[in-house]
């Protein structure tokens, strides 16, 4: 009597922590884009070395990039960001939406968060859309998220290897697509 009990109990704990686990989504080699002013021209440093992990049923959203990923196609800045090691462009957030993954038209979102990367951590807001595709086994939809923010060179510890350039800068992740993360 005490075993059926016991396997029962058992049962009810691992019934109540799947029905608890949040689902997190994650893509290891999206893409970012940050545009900045030098002088007349416009420069892109590029990455596609972007991992965003992203909370489902949070809506809580970080981005990481190490900052010596980033490429121009200009000589002279690449040599510059190529010398960045161990600096990571950190983003915190939450999307101003409940994320309907069954849902296949663009989710529209403001969101807001903080670049933690910073010395100290700078408030950013941004907008963006996520649009979810039904996926080839059709229990597992990967979703595509495109989100733009503003910030400073300052608060993306840039200043130094852009000297001539405007302060402000935008930030776009462009169609990353999140899959589902498995534990």
């Amino acid at each position: 009597m005490k075993t059926k009990y016991a396997s029962l109990l058992l049962l009810a704990i691992a019934f109540s922590a799947t029905t608890y686990a949040q689902e997190y989504y994650r893509t290891f080699s999206g893409d970012i884009v940050i545009s900045l002013t030098n002088r007349d021209s416009t420069v892109m440093l590029v990455s596609h070395k972007l991992l965003v992990s992203l909370d489902y049923e949070t809506s809580k959203i970080s981005l990481k990039v190490p900052l010596e990923t980033f490429r121009t196609g200009i000589d002279s800045f690449d040599t510059r960001l190529n010398g960045v090691r161990n600096m990571d462009l950190e983003f915190t957030g939450k999307l101003g939406i409940t994320i309907n993954s069954r849902r296949f038209d663009p989710q529209r979102y403001n969101m807001e968060g903080v670049i933690t990367s910073a010395t100290v951590p700078v408030s950013v807001r941004g907008n963006g859309s996520m649009t979810c595709i039904p996926a080839g086994d059709k229990l597992t939809p990967a979703c595509t998220l495109l989100l733009s923010m503003e910030t400073t060179l300052s608060a993306l510890h840039l200043s130094d290897l852009f000297p001539t350039a405007k302060e402000e800068v935008r930030i776009d992740l462009r169609q990353s697509v999140l899959e589902k993360q498995t534990n």
